[in-house]
């Protein structure tokens, strides 16, 4: 992806849209997905998901790098900060085993003062 978009930024000239097709006109992002996307997911057997899968992964990443609700809310443009917890930012594994070992990490420092 890195290499895609320096390829593009090469080809950019900076004037109009960021991301155009060949005419210059805005990116159809269903022709993109169709043409480019899908295939590329399919040869690497990588289930699609849709366009919105995109966005809650981005959603769940910054989450997890401790970006705030609101600042995600933002970035994905919603109206409110409810709707991008409930329904963009998906639970992940090591992050709640991360969130459980600290729990732990507590509660072996009070066990020899409650002494169990």
């Amino acid at each position: 992806m890195k290499k895609v978009l320096a390829d593009h930024l090469k080809r950019n000239t900076g004037d109009g849209y960021i991301f155009h097709g060949e005419t210059g006109n805005p990116l159809v992002v269903e022709n993109h997905t169709r043409r480019i996307l899908r295939p590329e997911l399919d040869a690497a057997k990588v289930e699609w998901h849709g366009l919105h899968g995109f966005r809650r992964g981005l959603a769940t990443i910054l989450h997890s790098l401790d970006v705030s609700e609101l600042t995600i809310k933002h970035i994905l443009r919603h109206s409110t900060k409810d709707v991008t917890i409930k329904s963009y930012i998906k639970s992940n594994d090591a992050t709640s085993r991360k969130a459980l070992e600290l729990v732990e990490k507590e509660f072996l420092k009070l066990k020899p003062k409650l002494k169990l």
